[in-house]
């Protein structure tokens, strides 16, 4: 019995040992095999992530510009309108008003770059080329007379310059078949080709000089004189306007040729002013708040070709500023804060015709 569990032992044992080592061989041969293949594994994963990372940066650009919209156009500007500031008593009875003439053109320039189909950045300038006009100076004395006082005429040489900002929101663009076919029938218009309605919040600015010369009193005393111009009494007076803006603006198509843009802004101002009369050797500043101010733009465009257009149009600016107060400095007396200065306002209007291209 004894030999035949010795035998069984001698003879197992070793076929035991051999299957476990032959077990452990196998598994280190898999272990180094699938080791030799990690590598291989990473280096195919970091591949194809970096592969896939460039082909999707690749796919962004390639979106990104085609979404990419770059306008420009110059727009020439026959402008006119006047600018107004009056002065009150203590009670806030009119005792004098200034009147500025302007006429003349404005070059106004005008980018707009689309970046995405929803947003779009643009900013526009513009710069009087003004002739010389007519400035008046009007006096009441209303405790004594209605009439007015005294009067005068200068020579005047006035200057506008203006800049704003925008940032534009597709509201809603219409150039899928659908869309536009349903407006089409809506509106009755069958040759009606796009559509689309932007808002846009932005900040606007503009200045303006006026430099006045040779004098004319025209009213004395109450009386009507014929006096010849006073050299040496010159004047000027310089005014800022700026402040937040937010407004829309629609564009139609109409057979791929020509399209008509309509814009609205309302603007929040700030009013900054400063003068100097050498008459009296009296220098002023005034400032105020809470003015207003409107923006009308219509255009239509002929589209010459796919990047070239040329239009007319319309435009119509009105900045009001109701009250300021003024400090100044008179023959040596100087005062502060006086609230004296009632409708600072500006007015500018007239046909305008563009010229710009698109890519």
């Amino acid at each position: 019995m004894r030999i035949k569990v010795f035998c069984i032992i001698f003879l197992l044992l070793p076929a035991m040992v051999c299957a476990q080592e032959n077990y452990n061989l196998r598994h280190r041969e898999m272990e180094r095999a699938l080791n030799s293949l990690k590598p291989k594994r990473r280096s195919i994963l970091l591949e194809s992530k970096k592969f896939f990372r460039q082909a999707n940066r690749q796919r962004i650009i390639e979106e990104t510009l085609r979404n990419i919209a770059i306008e420009i156009s110059l727009d020439y500007f026959l402008a006119r309108g006047d600018q107004i500031f009056e002065v009150v008593d203590s009670i806030g009875r009119k005792i004098s008003r200034l009147h500025y003439s302007q006429k003349g053109n404005m070059f106004i320039f005008n980018a707009e770059i689309r970046l995405h189909p929803r947003f779009s950045v643009g900013g526009s300038y513009g710069s009087s080329r003004f002739r010389h006009t007519v400035s008046t100076d009007t006096d009441w004395l209303p405790a004594l007379l209605p009439d007015i006082y005294n009067e005068s005429n200068s020579s005047c040489k006035p200057a506008v310059d203006n800049f704003n900002i925008k940032l534009y929101y597709r509201l809603l663009d219409l150039k899928d078949i659908s869309a536009s076919d349903d407006i089409k029938e809506y509106l009755r218009i069958k040759t009606f080709d796009k559509f689309s309605l932007d808002i846009f919040t932005g900040y606007q600015h503009q200045k303006g000089r006026y430099r006045t010369t040779d004098l004319v009193d025209t009213v004395e005393n109450w009386t009507r004189v014929t006096d010849g111009a006073i050299a040496g009494e010159d004047s000027f007076y310089k005014i800022r306007y700026q402040g937040p803006c937010l407004g829309f603006r629609g564009s139609a198509l109409f057979n791929n040729w020509i399209s008509t843009r309509l814009s609205f802004a309302y603007t929040w101002l700030d009013t900054k002013a400063y003068g100097w009369w050498n008459l009296r050797n009296y220098s002023f500043w005034e400032k105020g708040q809470n003015g207003r101010g409107l923006d009308f733009n219509l255009e239509i465009l002929l589209h010459l070709t796919q990047h070239w257009f040329f239009g007319t149009g319309y435009n119509y600016r009105y900045f009001k500023q109701e009250k300021m107060t003024e400090s100044g400095l008179e023959e040596g007396v100087r005062y502060t804060d006086l609230d004296i200065i009632r409708n600072a306002n500006h007015k500018l209007y007239g046909p305008a015709f563009k010229l710009g291209c698109i890519w």
